[in-house]
Parts: structure tokens; C-alpha cells; sequence
């Protein structure tokens, strides 16, 4: 199964992530499961990172929608920094940071940028509620 990811290349996470998206909207499909595949298939954090993008967009799809990307400048930035995936025989002394997520508000707008960094994903979404929270919470 690992094979037939890597033969996927860059399309497997958008895949698995698009997956978690139909459990999220398809509400008799149980999560977990998708969660261990994830984490199976990908390793702990850019499964995590998958996971957490799809449940996000998955969640956020109905209430509020994609936006494109806004005209006004970047307001704050909230950056997930962690260690990379210690490979089979790599020291632990020799993994680098790895940005795992990054979001960003802009001046006046509803829209906030997501960018989950390990599998290239970038959204716009429209959504007052947690730009505004963003915003007291950088503030």
C-alpha cells in the first residue's frame, strides 16, 4: 500500500485529504479509521497535517466556502513548527524544523489563508467568526 502511495506522488495526500473531506460531509462514516490511514500511510505529522486540513475545509465547506485569495495585505501570521520525521537511520541530532501549518489573516477582510506546508495545500476561506478570533488572539 505504501508503494502505491509513493507511486502517487503529490496527488496522494489531496486524495486522502478529500477523502476525510466525504467523512466529514458524509456523517456515517466513521473517522477514525480514515485518521489511522492517515497516519499509516503518510507518517504522524504530514498525516496529521492531511487530517487537519481536510477536516478543516470539510467542516467549514457548508457554513462559510472557499474565497479567493483577497486584494487587502496580511494582516497576522500563526506558524505550527515542529521537528522533522526522524528517518531509519538518521540521528535524532540531525532533523531540521519543518513548518507543518501557517495561517494567515488580512486587514478588513472575512478571508483567512490557510497553508499546510508538508503536502503543498493552500485555501481561502471566508469566515468572519475565526478571522475575527484570530485577530483577538494575535491582539
Amino acid at each position: 500500500m505504501r508503494a502505491w502511495v509513493d507511486a502517487q506522488g503529490p496527488l496522494a495526500p489531496v486524495a486522502m485529504g478529500a477523502l476525510v473531506v466525504a467523512q466529514i460531509v458524509v456523517a456515517v462514516l466513521p473517522g477514525e479509521p480514515v485518521e489511522l490511514a492517515a497516519g499509516y500511510l503518510f507518517g504522524f505529522w504530514e498525516g496529521t497535517a492531511v487530517c487537519l486540513a481536510g477536516g478543516l475545509v470539510g467542516t467549514l465547506a457548508d457554513e462559510n466556502g472557499l474565497a479567493a485569495e483577497p486584494d487587502a495585505d496580511a494582516e497576522y501570521a500563526f506558524e505550527l513548527w515542529q521537528p522533522e520525521t526522524q528517518k531509519l537511520g538518521q540521528s535524532a541530532d540531525d532533523r531540521d524544523e519543518v513548518k507543518v501549518l501557517e495561517v494567515t489573516t488580512y486587514e478588513g477582510s472575512p478571508v483567512v489563508e490557510l497553508e499546510v506546508s508538508p503536502i503543498g495545500l493552500r485555501l481561502h476561506i471566508t469566515s468572519r467568526a475565526a478571522a475575527e478570533s484570530l485577530r483577538a488572539l494575535a491582539g
